[in-house]
């Protein structure tokens, strides 16, 4: 197939290298009739191009001269304007300065005055100020009398954070020595004697759990002896009078003249519970026997009063450290006396505030009316002194201002000045350079003319005929490359050509045709042979799909059915995979299964149970089946289990159950069961 394929390029290459000759050679004819057609543009064009040459070299010339008539006309009328503009400023200078030295005349006549002014103003000021003192002492009266209510207020103050000191330790004493009177269990401690009592009950309840209790009601009146149990020995009893006997491992009663009962349990466990029932009982008297009593209602009310009583003293104590705020009782009783001691002092130098305390606002309205009525007359004073103050300022501001501008305006003509006579120093009149400027405007105006007309020859050209001509230059170079280039290309393909045609593929192509023909036939033939294994495989898997199918439905159905039974109608339909283990569940809540990681325990156990129970009953349905169970309910409530037992006893008409369990007392009330000890049965076996 391989050779066929190789042979097939081979004649492939030769028919393509045939059609690729003829291709190269109509090209080379093509290119050799565009070289031609080019040669004969290009020179049409050469002439033309000549004539373009010359208006385009007379073009740039104008327009060099055009630039150079510029540039001279611009220089000189350049020159005139700047004259022209230094002669004005030169007029204007001169008018400025005529003005400026007059006003500055005014303007020194006007800060005589304003001088005059401003020391008859300060004098004013001076005898105003003098009211200050006044102020001053009414201000120190009020200072005084605002510190002297401060110092009774804090007198004040002082005195009732005392009183409130004294009462919290009056309080937090009788709080305390009430505390030490109460011995009672802190919160851990009462933990553990809860817990030691939980473990107590429990004890006790196990223990009655394990008793073994024997009921007895005579018939006629009879003497009992109870030889084990409680209570032990003889009694008489009654007709109809019911006895009940207790104990452990055993129960023994002998009915005299009639017989001996005899009660049996587990034996073990109840001393253990007794045990750690004695055990529990000695360590709560242990907790107890500091507080004199066992009763958990009088240990938490002790507690709880306990409790109540080291909060109130923490209240108590944390209200007297705020007051105290880091000081100490007699701290603040030496502060009240230092503070009644500036109050005398105060009042020997103002006796009339021992009857009469002193009105601080009433003082600092009569200091306020003093400051606003002097304010306001130092104000008018000041404002007075300030504006010919300032009126003195401005003035000097503006004299200094123009003497300063008087000297620019100086500067600036003599500046102009020496400009003036260095841009005349040609010596010519303005008249003179007026009219060489017009004689430069109307040269200019012939070059532009001139320039105009050659620009309007150069657009007669609606293209440029030397752009033309290279374009069509490269062009034609760009042909002749590619004419020989054709050329080597047909000649490399003529020899390629020859050299395949040297091979003789056609006749090797013919004999490899029929080897592959003859192979193509095997190939048939093996496929076939493929097909029909395919087709046995996917129809025994077919097979086995049908018979798993059959068999899946009717497991996943009573396994359904089964797991309602068991544990209600709240799992509705069961999935099982094609190795018939449950893989899904649909609640009854929901319309699409769920994941067995949802269940609980129980319920997983119960499921697996009812699916292996479904299964066994589908292929027990011509012949009777064993069905092994290890421990499968291990995980399960009373109530289900009961519901449990049931379905087993229904299942085990049809087929043999065999329960492999390390709790046989959960299956004793299956009816018609037959229980075998393993332990006992190896015991035996070993001692044979």
């Amino acid at each position: 197939q391989n050779l066929r394929k190789e042979l097939l390029d081979r004649l492939q290459q030769y028919e393509d290298g045939s059609r690729r000759v003829e291709d190269i050679r109509s090209r080379r004819t093509q290119l050799t009739l565009e070289m031609e057609a080019l040669q004969k543009t290009i020179n049409g064009l050469e002439s033309q191009s000549d004539a373009y040459r010359l208006i385009k070299t007379n073009v740039d010339t104008c327009k060099e001269e055009a630039q150079t008539a510029d540039a001279r006309y611009l220089q000189l009328e350049q020159a005139v304007e700047h004259i022209r503009e230094k002669e004005n400023a030169r007029d204007r200078a001169r008018i400025e300065l005529e003005r400026l030295e007059d006003d500055l005349a005014a303007k020194t006549r006007e800060i005589f005055q304003r001088k005059a002014s401003v020391r008859v103003a300060r004098e004013a000021l001076r005898a105003v100020a003098e009211g200050e003192e006044d102020i001053r002492r009414a201000e120190a009266d009020a200072r005084d009398a605002e510190d002297y209510l401060k110092v009774i207020k804090n007198r004040d103050r002082l005195e009732k954070e005392i009183g409130r000191i004294t009462n919290i330790n009056q309080q937090l004493e009788t709080t305390r020595q009430s505390r030490l009177k109460i011995v009672a269990p802190d919160n851990a401690t009462l933990k553990r004697i809860l817990k030691t009592l939980h473990q107590r009950d429990q004890a006790a309840v196990l223990i009655d759990s394990s008793l073994i209790n024997l009921e007895i009601e005579p018939l006629q009146e009879m003497i009992i002896d109870t030889i084990t149990g409680e209570p032990q020995g003889e009694e008489k009893a009654a007709a109809k009078a019911i006895i009940t006997i207790a104990g452990s491992p055993e129960v023994v009663v002998e009915l005299k003249n009639v017989a001996r009962l005899r009660a049996t349990g587990p034996t073990g466990e109840i001393q253990n519970h007794r045990t750690e029932f004695e055990a529990a009982c000695l360590k709560l008297e242990q907790l107890t026997r500091p507080y004199g009593t066992m009763k958990l209602e009088q240990l938490e009310d002790r507690t709880a009063k306990a409790a109540e009583l080291d909060r109130k003293v923490r209240d108590l104590t944390q209200s007297l450290k705020l007051l105290l705020n880091d000081r100490n009782l007699a701290d603040i009783e030496v502060q009240l006396h230092e503070e009644k001691a500036i109050e005398s002092g105060y009042l020997k130098s103002h006796p009339e505030w021992s009857h009469n305390p002193p009105d601080f606002n009433n003082l600092m309205r009569a200091v306020s009316n003093l400051r606003e009525t002097h304010g306001i007359k130092i104000a008018q004073a000041h404002e007075n002194f300030t504006n010919h103050q300032a009126g003195l300022a401005s003035a000097n501001e503006q004299e200094k201002a123009l003497t300063t501008r008087i000297d620019d305006v100086n500067k600036q003509m003599r500046r102009l000045n020496r400009e003036l006579t260095s841009i005349t120093a040609d010596g010519l009149k303005m008249s003179e350079r007026e009219a060489a400027l017009k004689n430069m405007l109307v040269a200019r105006e012939t070059v532009r003319n001139r320039l105009s007309n050659l620009e309007k020859k150069l657009g007669e050209y609606k293209e440029d005929p030397l752009m033309a001509l290279d374009k069509l230059e490269r062009q034609l170079i760009g042909v002749r490359e590619e004419t020989l280039k054709a050329r080597d290309d047909e000649m490399t393909a003529i020899g390629i050509l020859e050299t395949l045609a040297a091979e003789g593929p056609y006749s090797v192509f013919t004999a490899a045709d029929e080897k592959v023909n003859q192979l193509k036939e095997d190939i048939q033939r093996e496929e076939m042979r493929v097909a029909a294994i395919q087709l046995l495989h996917d129809t025994l898997n077919q097979c086995r799909r049908e018979a798993v199918f059959a068999v899946t439905g009717p497991v996943e159905m009573l396994a359904s059915r089964l797991l309602q039974r068991i544990s209600g109608r709240r799992l509705r339909r069961v999935k099982v995979t094609d190795r018939f283990e449950p893989n899904q569940i649909q609640p009854d809540s929901m319309d699409t299964e769920v994941g067995l990681d949802n269940l609980s325990g129980g319920e997983t156990e119960q499921l697996y149970l009812a699916t292996r129970l479904a299964l066994a009953e589908v292929l027990s349905s011509k012949e009777r089946q064993l069905v092994v169970m290890d421990d499968v309910l291990t995980a399960t409530d009373v109530g289900r289990l009961a519901r449990v037992l049931r379905v087993l006893e229904e299942k085990s008409q049809q087929m043999q159950i065999l329960i492999l369990t390390c709790h046989p007392e959960r299956y004793r009330g299956l009816a018609d069961t037959q229980f075998h000890d393993l332990e006992t049965i190896q015991r035996a076996a070993e001692s044979a």
